[in-house]
């Protein structure tokens, strides 16, 4: 994660915008088959909702990679609205079921997968707010990013009030979606993900674990296993594993907030 922020407690209205510039090959594709360049994509951060015992260090963040993009912690929910923009600056008119949009990382950890918890489940589901339609895929996928690594994907299910994730022994879902420009997504991560002892390090500026043998992990460092009831990186590809796609540019972050855990503040602009 490249850019972060700490918020304490729930947050009503935006609370972070970030703008990648995209590489050249990003495009949209009409009913007739030309092709519209998407030069710029925004998203922008929404309506947190927070409780437990880390509700006072929600962290809000984003990637470099626009298909990773984004990120939070100890946040129950985070609603995400998408705008995308042609070479002329304008909003790309995404014609009626003709743009369709890759939802992945719709996770699901039972305490057979870590050792973090026993007996503690956590599911991560996605939600359309407005201007866009979920559908499960049909079948798996078995595709890794480098070509080499294979990891199944399933496919994710409306578990209940619109809500899409994956249940069982399954832990990686995807979804896809028809949206129109400024689709709003909600992201909510349900279970004993806001429990847990950690302690701010000063020196690191980041969260660590107060576990023995993880008390000199950042919390904000990914692929360790006490992380992954916390963190969770709203992905965006298809296939749930993490795309190289490098923009030419920094996106640019800005964070609004007044309430932060520890009286810190992060005003990120690339």
């Amino acid at each position: 994660m490249e850019y972060s922020a700490v918020f304490n407690g729930s947050q009503n209205g935006k609370v972070a915008t970030a703008t990648w510039i995209m590489p050249d090959g990003a495009y949209y594709k009409n009913l007739d088959g030309t092709k519209v360049r998407i030069a710029k994509v925004v998203g922008v951060l929404s309506n947190v909702v927070a409780s437990g015992d880390n509700s006072n260090r929600v962290i809000l963040g984003f990637f470099n990679n626009p298909i990773m993009h984004a990120f939070s912690a100890f946040a129950n929910s985070v609603d995400e609205t998408f705008y995308f923009y042609d070479d002329a600056g304008k909003l790309i008119n995404f014609k009626d079921g003709t743009a369709w949009f890759g939802i992945a990382s719709l996770n699901y950890f039972n305490s057979s997968m870590w050792d973090w918890y026993t007996e503690k489940e956590v599911s991560e589901t996605v939600k359309a707010i407005s201007g866009a339609k979920i559908y499960t895929p049909n079948g798996n996928i078995t595709l890794g990013d480098d070509g080499k690594t294979h990891e199944d994907q399933v496919p994710a299910h409306d578990l209940g009030n619109g809500f899409y994730g994956v249940n069982g022994t399954n832990y990686s879902g995807f979804a896809v979606a028809q949206v129109s420009n400024g689709a709003t997504f909600r992201w909510s991560k349900k279970g004993y993900n806001n429990a847990g002892d950690f302690y701010w390090d000063e020196s690191k500026k980041t969260y660590l674990s107060s576990k023995t043998g993880y008390d000199n992990t950042d919390f904000t460092g990914a692929g360790n296993d006490v992380n992954s009831y916390y963190q969770w990186v709203m992905s965006t590809d298809l296939y749930g594993m993490a795309k190289t796609l490098t923009p030419p540019t920094p996106p640019t972050v800005k964070y609004n907030h007044t309430n932060v855990a520890l009286g810190l503040e992060f005003n990120l602009i690339s």
